[in-house]
């Protein structure tokens, strides 16, 4: 720094900077890349899913997909389940039944008619609830 009258100037050490720089950016954690969905949905899933039992139905709509569309990993395809079936199915993983029958029709992973449910192609599944 050097006063010039009422100013002062001063003069930044660019080398200590750069050292300050590199010493922070090391101690930072690495990032997960932007865009590797895989690596968010396993974080979501073991966030919300221990032992094969669901902890809690995610509040978020984008994290409750990935934990539905886990869920729907227990149906088979071209198969009809009654509704005790479905509940007999879905009652290990978390007890609330109803709310994850009525998520799993409201996301169109599963349909429903006169208490039979059964599992939408993949195909026709829509690529968010």
């Amino acid at each position: 720094m050097r006063v010039e009258g009422n100013n002062h100037y001063y003069r930044l050490d660019l080398d200590a900077l750069q050292n300050m720089q590199k010493s922070t950016l090391m101690a930072l954690p690495m990032v997960q890349p932007i865009g590797d969905e895989n690596i968010w949905e396993t974080k979501v899933l073991s966030s919300f899913i221990d032992n094969d039992v669901i902890k809690e139905i995610p509040a978020s709509r984008k994290k409750r997909w990935i934990v539905l569309k886990w869920l729907m990993q227990k149906f088979e395809f071209d198969r009809q389940y009654p509704e005790a079936e479905l509940n007999g199915i879905i009652k290990p993983v978390h007890a609330d039944t109803a709310t994850l029958r009525r998520e799993l029709v409201g996301c169109q992973m599963m349909q429903r008619e006169n208490g039979i449910y059964w599992r939408t192609p993949a195909s026709e599944i829509p690529d968010f609830c």
